[in-house]
């Protein structure tokens, strides 16, 4: 999150020093533009790491910047982005332990998979210019779009039209491979025109409305534990904007207009949703060859980052620094261990912990686990120091959380013949997976803003509360009332985090489908309003803020026939429907948004979306099992007898371990699987580590 703020703040730097010499030598913004991003890479050209022997530049003196002597208001800090694109990685190559932001993790290729880098392409972006302006909006419409705040999309049925809306591993495919070109095929679509694309709301209401269809085979659990692994590898940081969108013109500012016809925000006389677009990487790199890229703010591999941070800072002041190798930790009630107030914050690995309970609670359920692992690590070994206690505590919770991933989790949302495909299984016994160094296993755009959304799908807007004992149901909340609001989790003096586990484990899910709670498309982060925003529209938007392409080239690339007219029949991937629905939405076929066309389609067999996402997710998946070179059950990361005990632990095992719950699902991820008594738990020998 440090080097997100650091490239937060030199993106900001550098779109002031443009719009001040246009301002100065009265240029055109391209003009100016193209002078900033010359004078910065002549001061990147010379001198050593870091620019520290780069000559100084004198404000004082007469700037290259302007042709009138003055110098310019702002000067560049080159300093940040040749740390994420030129620095040379010092690596350790006999490391026993994962560095804390991810980077050595490849030793060719230091930063794949590291904190604050650019996220990859599966396929090359589609953006309105071909460079940085959003899919659906070219440079004609977004000058339109100052003369009319609040619009980013129309559509063809009803409302408005569209108008505005790494080198050694920093830059995708930076030494990793390259984006494919999509795979030959019998037929290739005549390209649309993405102009005609719907406005994001719009979409949202017509083709994701709210209905109740719980899934009976899958419990709420998968969905919290989805959106705690999400905050475990992806985090995409949004451009800060001074003013609400809804009021200025900006470049970042990509508002989603309201339809006159939305029946629930015409009754809170809104017109606009705010949203603003995501930091560029490195945006003083962009030119004519180099598109947009965003950032992933957090390690990508599956090392339980949101527990432990993402970078040395946030990592320190999680610490006890009590010589004991724990975490920190506060204390409610009778023993019941919640998450730490840090100057005023209740603080975890991940900014994003205390979003709503249930997530607050899977924080502390490892937390917990960490802290447990610790003392027993400190008892076999008294003589250990608070660090390596920490550390040791640390790789068997990072194994756990994996395993739990690859043996548990993913089976339910891939399904078993995907798990085959794509060789995302744990071998049993002391088998070996085995590191691939070429693969890169850094998080892909289309994964992180579209594919991973699937479990959106899935939220339960009323959430149960269940005695953690009896299992009987206690109380019931609405999620929308609750967001950042943590009353139920500390209920009880502390009880309401394991109540909260226990009725996770128990819930059935939504079914995964077109559909979404109002709690999310109308009431995300109220604020304390009576309405809130709309997480579809938002992922919509997002795809085309990142310029993610439209649904044929998605097809193509996951080995499936385009679909050239809406005239045609369904494609067997969507039901007629559905596929009717978005004819009344699209002007064709290739214009759907990635994340709508997912939630669309059929699932797969065993799975729980369409073999859109499930090809995306499977891959990235993938990369992030055979291109992590610590995972836990390649060859010498851990002991024969280690590894055995690990493979054998679930979240049912860190549950039981961790609360005073009796009883879960042997999988708790799926609720047609046994009810085991947690005196049957897999206990985990923590003498050998």
């Amino acid at each position: 999150m440090r080097r997100s703020a650091e490239m937060n703040a030199f993106n900001e730097l550098f779109r002031r020093s443009v719009d001040n010499l246009a301002a100065q030598e009265n240029l055109a913004e391209d003009k100016a533009r193209g002078l900033v991003r010359n004078f910065f890479n002549r001061r990147r050209g010379g001198g050593g790491k870091n620019g520290k022997d780069r000559p100084k530049v004198d404000a004082g003196r007469p700037s290259e910047f302007s042709s009138n002597g003055k110098a310019p208001s702002i000067l560049l800090r080159p300093d940040i982005c040749d740390e994420m694109l030129d620095e040379e990685v010092v690596c350790d190559d006999n490391a026993e332990f994962r560095e804390i932001d991810g980077r050595c993790n490849n030793l060719k290729h230091p930063l794949w998979g590291s904190a604050g880098i650019a996220m990859r392409r599966l396929l090359k972006p589609d953006y309105g210019d071909d460079i940085r302006l959003p899919r659906g909006v070219s440079a004609t419409s977004r000058k339109r779009s100052a003369a009319k705040k609040g619009s980013s999309g129309g559509s063809k049925a009803k409302g408005p039209r569209p108008t505005g809306g790494g080198g050694k591993g920093g830059r995708p495919n930076g030494g990793g491979p390259r984006p494919r070109p999509p795979p030959p095929k019998k037929q290739r679509c005549r390209p649309s025109n993405p102009l005609n694309l719907p406005n994001a709301r719009f979409v949202s209401t017509e083709f994701h409305p709210d209905q109740d269809l719980p899934d009976p085979t899958i419990t709420h659990m998968l969905v919290q534990m989805g959106q705690f692994l999400d905050h475990d590898i992806t985090l995409t940081p949004e451009t800060h904007v001074d003013s609400p969108c809804c009021e200025v013109d900006h470049e970042n500012c990509m508002t989603i207009e309201i339809p006159n016809s939305d029946s629930f925000f015409s009754q809170h006389s809104q017109t606009c949703l705010e949203f603003t677009r995501s930091t560029p990487f490195c945006e003083d790199q962009e030119s004519d060859k180099r598109p947009r890229e965003q950032i992933n703010g957090i390690t990508a591999f599956v090392d339980a980052s949101n527990v432990y941070g993402s970078d040395d800072e946030t990592a320190a002041k999680l610490r006890s620094n009590a010589g004991d190798g724990k975490l920190l930790y506060e204390e409610q009630g009778d023993g019941f261990y919640m998450l730490p107030d840090i100057d005023g914050v209740r603080e975890a690995g991940d900014v994003r912990a205390t979003e709503m309970p249930g997530l607050a609670s899977m924080h502390t359920l490892f937390l917990r686990e960490h802290n447990r692992v610790a003392a027993a690590i400190q008892a076999a070994n008294p003589g250990l120091d608070g660090e390596s206690i920490y550390q040791r505590a640390r790789k068997v919770v990072i194994a756990e959380m994996q395993n739990i991933v690859y043996s548990e989790y993913l089976p339910a949302v891939l399904g078993d013949d995907a798990i085959r495909k794509y060789k995302l299984s744990i071998p049993s016994g002391t088998d070996n997976t085995k590191y691939e160094d070429k693969m890169d296993p850094s998080i892909t755009n289309a994964f992180a803003t579209a594919a991973y959304r699937f479990g959106h799908s899935m939220i339960q807007g009323l959430i149960n509360i269940l005695d953690e004992v009896s299992g009987a149901h206690i109380d019931s909340f609405a999620l929308r009332d609750n967001y950042f609001d943590l009353t139920h989790y500390f209920g009880t003096n502390g009880e309401g985090m394991e109540r909260l586990i226990k009725g996770l484990i128990t819930q059935a899910a939504q079914t995964n489908d077109r559909f979404l709670t109002e709690d999310v498309t109308n009431f995300l982060f109220p604020g304390g309003a009576n309405f809130g925003s709309d997480l579809v529209a938002r992922n919509i938007q997002r795809g085309r803020d990142h310029g993610l392409p439209g649904y044929n080239e998605w097809r193509r690339f996951c080995d499936m026939d385009e679909v050239c007219s809406f005239d045609d029949d369904a494609p067997p991937q969507i039901t007629q429907d559905n596929w009717d629905r978005l004819a009344a939405l699209y002007e064709s076929p290739s214009d759907i948004d990635l994340f709508t066309a997912g939630l669309a389609e059929i699932p797969v067999n065993g799975g729980l979306t369409g073999p859109t996402f499930n090809c995306i997710k499977a891959i990235q998946f993938k990369m992030l099992l055979h291109g992590d070179r610590f995972f836990f059950s390649h060859r010498g990361q851990f002991g024969d007898d280690q590894l055995t005990q690990l493979k054998a632990r679930t979240l049912a095992d860190v549950i039981c371990d961790n609360t005073n719950i009796e009883n879960t699902p042997t999988n708790a991820f799926v609720n047609t699987s046994a009810d085991r008594s947690c005196d049957n738990k897999n206990v985990l020998n923590l003498s050998l580590f």
